[in-house]
């Protein structure tokens, strides 16, 4: 299913028309709905915190997160943007740890997926972590808190994976929670600032999304995005580079999105020509694809001459096809 969102005109993205949200292998009768199908767990904000509310900034003090070194590189991209959301509304950045027992803290945020974070099989171990609901599903995440999941620390909100992008959609759900919408870069929607915020459930769970793949395919690109990531953003490529694909992939994993057909208009570079835009895709976690006159993932620009390989039909030209 393909929904067209015509003549999206902000400050960032300017003119970026004939974007189109990819809804792919459709389980549910509403597949747009599911971008935004989780909501995350309840979070209050400047109130005074209630026993048994787990605080993610409260009274100048922001949680440090913990993420494992070997986690998967989706993982600690989130983790990076999540502390710099926290910063943006309370002031004070959170702290990112490696190793929880150097620190002295007695409350942390634990983020990381199933099979790569140590701590995380540690406490499916014991029994304090149940996993149960999420183990083999698609982008999905309990969000716990865990009395006493290390020595030294009296509890942890422990953000579970079932992989890599199901730990980031869940804690860009917390971001979304504390005032940072996924617009706030691509369309100027403001940060809301607050001195407390506190996570008020201590068990929600994010569940897979009916629609396993989707998100958008940037198209008719040649009078809008292009110039203007030509002159704004990748003025070094005079085209569209890595430093406007990392907006879209950040837009589309705070919107719980997962793919990209990139632009392939003539006078285009393809992504694949440009290896940062590759490194940054696995970095983000995004899948990519390519679109409609795209067959079988070749450039339509520069893979194919008209007039070397003759006509793109394999009844005819089947030994160049």
């Amino acid at each position: 299913m393909v929904l067209t969102f015509s003549d999206l005109r902000s400050t960032r993205f300017v003119q970026i028309t004939w974007i189109c949200l990819l809804l792919c292998f459709v389980g549910g009768s509403n597949a747009a709905a599911q971008l935004l199908q989780n909501h995350g767990p309840s979070i209050a904000t400047d109130q005074a915190v209630q026993p048994g509310a787990f605080p993610l900034f409260e009274r100048g003090h922001a949680t440090s997160v913990y993420v494992a070194d070997e986690d998967e590189a989706p993982v600690h991209t989130a983790v990076h943007a999540f502390v710099g959301d926290v910063e943006k509304v309370a002031g004070i950045r959170p702290a990112t740890i490696s190793d929880p027992s150097l620190h002295g803290e007695r409350q942390i945020i634990i983020v990381g997926t199933l099979g790569h974070s140590p701590i995380l099989t540690q406490l499916a171990q014991r029994h304090q972590l149940d996993t149960s609901a999420v183990i083999g599903k698609w982008e999905s995440a309990p969000v716990s808190v865990v009395d006493e999941p290390l020595p030294g620390i009296r509890s942890a909100l422990v953000v579970t994976g079932s992989d890599a992008r199901g730990a980031a959609f869940a804690l860009f759900d917390l971001s979304r929670g504390i005032g940072v919408s996924p617009w706030n870069w691509g369309a100027d929607v403001p940060v809301q600032h607050h001195t407390s915020a506190v996570v008020t459930e201590r068990m929600y769970i994010q569940q897979p999304p009916a629609v396993q793949y989707r998100g958008i395919f940037i198209n008719d690109e040649d009078w809008g995005i292009r110039p203007w990531a030509a002159r704004k953003m990748d003025p070094e490529l005079k085209n569209i580079g890595p430093h406007t694909y990392v907006r879209v992939f950040e837009l589309l994993l705070r919107l719980h999105a997962n793919t990209l057909w990139p632009a392939m208009h003539p006078g285009t570079l393809p992504f694949h020509s440009i290896p940062e835009n590759i490194r940054l895709a696995n970095q983000w976690g995004i899948v990519m694809g390519s679109s409609h006159s795209e067959a079988l993932l070749r450039n339509n620009v520069g893979e194919w001459d008209e007039g070397r390989d003759r006509e793109w039909n394999y009844q005819t030209n089947s030994a160049a096809i």
